[in-house]
């Protein structure tokens, strides 16, 4: 009787060291996951964030051969009317409220590879050029890029924080030297 307690014990004992290192292995892919997740979220964050910013700095200066020295004449933040898709902007601020849903692959632990999809939102505003993180209430020159991703089954909630996210502040200036 008392050996048959023991080996029970026994049996119980080993049951639980099993589990507790499924659950390590388990927790182990999850990270792993994650981290290959938001490392394909940021790649296509930062794909669109170099289409975006390889436009003209406004839409005023399309064709211009000088360097815009002051705001007047700019025009205000988002796509024109005749702009319904992106295929139509032609310059940075078109992209405000833009969206879109790519999908990536990622490794599954079968060896293969498994696609999800991966939400992407743009902001465009005008900033303070002496001060960029501050947003102005004026046309500047400067506009600051905000591009998040969101992986997961469905599109992210307005308020929910994203998991990738990648600003750059554009000026005519700095569209001349990298453009």
């Amino acid at each position: 009787m008392q050996q048959t307690l023991l080996s029970i014990l026994a049996i119980v004992v080993v049951g639980m060291f099993a589990l507790g290192q499924q659950q390590d292995v388990a927790s182990s892919e999850r990270a792993v996951y994650e981290r290959e997740m938001q490392e394909r979220a940021a790649e296509k964050v930062r794909e669109l964030l170099y289409e975006v910013q390889s436009l003209p700095f406004d839409e005023a200066d399309i064709g211009s051969p000088s360097i815009r020295t002051n705001a007047a004449g700019l025009s205000v933040i988002g796509p024109e009317s005749d702009e319904p898709n992106s295929s139509y902007f032609d310059d940075v601020d078109d992209y405000d409220g833009f969206t879109k849903t790519v999908s990536v692959s990622n490794s599954a632990t079968d060896g293969g590879s498994v696609s999800h999809p991966v939400y992407l939102r743009v902001a465009v505003r005008y900033v303070r050029p002496d001060d960029p993180d501050q947003a102005s209430a004026v046309q500047t020159l400067a506009k600051e890029i905000l591009i998040e991703g969101f992986y997961g089954d469905s599109a992210p909630a307005p308020d929910v924080e994203p998991d990738v996210q990648l600003a750059q502040v554009v000026t005519p200036t700095w569209h001349q030297i990298h453009n």
